[in-house]
């Protein structure tokens, strides 16, 4: 009966706990077989013990307590007159008994064992919780419902093809021989097109006295036709560029194909017409000197008239177009400033009237800053994040958020915040970022705050409620991945506002400028204050854009200087500003808000082209835009 085993020091060294051997002890207390005395028991009751022990799944130091339990159990049964077989059937079921066994050695097991065991579980739990919303996030699918580009293209659409612009653009884009029109570029360009392309810049940019006038002069004489039919173009009610891959961009003279499948939406439209209305503005710009230099004033006015209308039909539907418009406008505005204040006598009594008329209605009739392309951008991109329950709500899909990515990137010259974090993107399926209707009603308050405050002057405007929710939600975990596409596309217009300013501010100087000219002429004198243009030559005086008084005026050897006392509010009889780094600059003294030192000087608004005048020794000299951006 007996199977007694002398342990060897190897099998007593190998069954002994580190904590023994860091005490010296060789104690082989793991080794169930010889500190349980199976040995000692028949085969059959030591093999009964070794299943049960083994089945309970315990650790070692417990297996061999329970072994010592059961073989006591067996040996004590024996030792009454039981046999085997009896005390098994007393024993019951293996099974049952190794689980009521563990049961019972689990819960005397230390608390920290029991809270890592909860831990374990939990984050077990938590894994799959995890697993089947990263299933049910990467399975859903955004549904496009609305075609927004189609949106944007119905005041374009709506206008009969003979009152549209753009034809009459694209075919004086290659009869000037404008640089960069063809197939979309993948990167730069070449030497010889860069110096091709520079060369013709340069060209357009010669004065009077400049070491390429003389070529300038010969070339718009050699375009006359092509600029004429800029001044018809502009004179269209319409800039009329159909958006999209199957709009005018695949036209002649663009050629700008994009594959079928790739079916962007709003954010894949492309602007190629803005770089180059600048360009055809650039040429009215170079034709209105020309013809100031050979005293055609008339045509002057008709170049003038044009580059503004440019600017109008230019503008829209989204913020950059318009920004470009702007752009346009601030180079009508310097040409016409340097004219006034070089040639006054250049432009007879009806050119100056005419002149009044069309910059009186420069910025009215629309909003300051039309943001209806903008909202059609986002809702546009919303759609193809979100899943649609039909109802204007829906959940962000796997497939969106790589969408928002690309509509991220594209939009970071204006979007508060880039891509968020890989954290951010990580806890997505666990529908921590808003729903669709969550994110759209925040966007529309942003926007709404946004729309009040371009309503306003600048000088009024109070964005500190758009600034303070911002910043709550870019300061919370929480919020900012809560509205994380409304940081990613929220685009930041209080810039865009200063733009508008600055020349809205270019504009009233000239108003003013012409009243002077034409109150010289009549009197033989200019007037000592502003107040005598009214009401015969202007309505009411322009405010200063930045105070709300009156503009600024005094005569310097004779001559009429016009101006703001700028973002220091206090006047410096007409000194041009000096910016942060000690340089001189009129826009800087039209920043709003101020820097945390303002700009000190005066805002001149006329002549304007004084304040900033570069230096040049060879003759050519280089356009500064009025808006300064």
């Amino acid at each position: 009966m007996t199977d007694a085993v002398q342990p060897t020091f190897l099998r007593r060294l190998r069954y002994t706990p580190l904590t023994d051997l860091l005490r010296g002890r060789v104690s082989g207390r793991l080794d169930l077989r010889t500190r349980a005395d199976l040995g000692q028991l028949p085969p059959a009751a030591r093999d009964l013990v070794k299943r049960v022990v083994k089945r309970t799944r315990l650790w070692r130091a417990e297996k061999v307590d329970v072994a010592i339990e059961l073989a006591a159990h067996f040996r004590d049964g024996l030792a009454a007159g039981d046999t085997v077989e009896d005390l098994a059937a007393a024993f019951g079921d293996e099974r049952r008994a190794a689980k009521l066994i563990r049961r019972a050695k689990l819960r005397n097991r230390p608390l920290a064992w029991h809270a890592v065991r909860f831990l374990r579980r939990l984050t077990a739990a938590l894994l799959v919780v995890y697993a089947v919303l990263a299933a049910r996030f990467l399975l859903g699918e955004p549904r496009v419902t609305v075609d927004y580009v189609a949106r944007l293209n119905e005041p374009v659409v709506a206008v009969p093809e003979e009152q549209r612009a753009w034809p009459l653009y694209g075919r004086a884009l290659v009869d000037l021989g404008v640089p960069g029109l063809g197939e979309q570029r993948n990167g730069p360009w070449g030497p010889d097109e860069q110096a091709q392309a520079d060369a013709f810049t340069a060209r357009l940019e010669a004065r009077p006295g400049g070491k390429r006038w003389d070529e300038l002069g010969a070339w718009v004489d050699a375009h006359a036709a092509d600029v004429e039919r800029l001044r018809q173009a502009a004179g269209k009610p319409s800039f009329g560029f159909v958006l999209g891959p199957n709009g005018s961009q695949v036209d002649w003279p663009l050629n700008m194909k994009r594959a079928a499948d790739e079916d962007w939406g709003a954010v894949g439209v492309l602007l190629p017409t803005l770089n180059h209305s600048r360009t055809l503005a650039q040429v009215l710009a170079a034709d209105f000197r020309v013809a100031c230099s050979r005293r055609d004033g008339d045509r002057a006015v008709r170049d003038v008239d044009a580059m503004l209308s440019m600017a109008d039909q230019i503008g829209g539907p989204f913020v950059v177009s318009q920004l470009v418009g702007i752009g346009i406008r601030g180079m009508a505005f310097y040409e016409l400033d340097r004219a006034l204040g070089e040639s006054p006598d250049l432009f007879d009594d009806a050119a100056l009237v005419r002149l009044a008329h069309r910059l009186d209605g420069v910025g009215k009739g629309r909003p300051p800053v039309d943001v209806t392309g903008e909202r059609i951008w986002f809702y546009d991109v919303v759609q193809r994040i979100y899943t649609d329950d039909g109802a204007g709500d829906g959940r962000l899909a796997g497939r969106g958020l790589a969408f928002l990515q690309l509509a991220g990137a594209i939009s970071s010259t204006d979007g508060l915040r880039r891509w968020p974090n890989v954290p951010t993107v990580a806890v997505a399926p666990l529908g921590l970022v808003g729903s669709r209707r969550e994110v759209v009603a925040e966007y529309d308050r942003l926007m709404a705050i946004t729309e009040a405050q371009l309503a306003r002057p600048a000088r009024e405007a109070d964005w500190s409620p758009f600034a303070r929710r911002v910043d709550e939600l870019r300061s919370s975990s929480v919020l900012s991945t809560r509205y994380l596409p409304v940081l990613v596309l929220m685009p930041a217009l209080q810039r865009t506002q200063v733009q508008v300013e600055r020349s809205l501010g270019a504009r009233d100087g000239l108003q003013v400028a012409i009243a002077l000219e034409i109150f010289r002429r009549r009197s033989g004198r200019y007037p000592a204050t502003l107040d005598a243009l009214t009401p015969n030559l202007l309505p009411t005086v322009p405010a200063d854009r930045i105070t709300g008084g009156p503009l600024a005026y005094k005569l310097v050897d004779g001559r009429p200087l016009v101006y703001s006392v700028g973002v220091d509010r206090d006047d410096d009889g007409g000194r041009v500003a000096v910016d942060g780094q000690g340089r001189k600059s009129n826009v800087a003294a039209a920043d709003w808000p101020p820097p945390r030192k303002a700009a000190d000087g005066d805002w001149l608004l006329f002549p304007a082209y004084r304040a900033e005048e570069p230096a040049d020794t060879e003759g050519d000299e280089s356009r500064t835009p009025l808006t300064g951006e």
